[in-house]
């Protein structure tokens, strides 16, 4: 399967659960009125690394909070592409976030041309070895028993970027800066299988 057909495929079937998904939205309220509350995708492979971060700048920002939605990717992306409430994009995939960044639009990358990621913002910010789903066909032995498969690893470098239709761009930028600085987060990648990206 071509990457251009593949890629397409996975965004329909991701458009799919999207459509399925409508009408099943968190609840936004801040316990502190006076702080706006950030809405942040991000793929369940960034889990330990973003909760983390999270924790760590919301505890220095009594008026930013951040609601946390993980997913798969290509979901992610394509809720953003559906018009989902999100401020903050995190990828695990270069393909996801450039089916967002209008830089890619008339390509077989954004072939919607859609326009959902202030490109300016978009920055690569860590990167890790993560462990992924065993695909390759079950193996037995001379019993006929199944043969426990290997665990499967994957490098992947995590993007992170503003959507455009956010109502707190300041906010917003805030948070990627502080994603960005060795001094706020750096000790947090220690002893784990991520590392930020300079």
């Amino acid at each position: 399967m071509h990457l251009k057909t593949k890629t397409i495929t996975v965004f329909l079937i991701a458009a799919l659960l999207v459509a399925g998904l409508a009408g099943c939205g968190g609840n936004k309220e801040p316990e502190n009125p006076q702080q706006v509350v950030l809405n942040l995708y991000a793929p369940t492979s960034s889990v330990l690394v973003v909760s983390n971060i999270v924790d760590r700048f919301t505890e220095a920002n009594e008026t930013i909070g951040i609601k946390i939605t993980y997913d798969d990717g290509a979901v992610l992306a394509s809720k953003i592409e559906a018009g989902y409430d999100c401020d903050i994009y995190i990828s695990d995939h270069t393909e996801y976030m450039d089916w967002l960044d209008v830089t890619f639009a008339n390509s077989s990358s954004n072939p919607n041309r859609n326009d959902r990621i202030d490109p300016d913002t978009r920055a690569d910010v860590f990167k890790g070895t993560v462990e992924v789903e065993n695909t390759d066909p079950p193996q037995y032995d001379e019993n006929d028993e199944l043969i426990e498969p290997e665990p499967k690893y994957e490098d992947l470098t995590f993007t992170a970027a503003m959507v455009k239709k956010t109502a707190y761009p300041d906010q917003v930028k805030e948070f990627l800066a502080y994603m960005q600085d060795k001094d706020s987060v750096g000790q947090l990648f220690e002893g784990i299988d991520f590392e930020m990206i300079d």
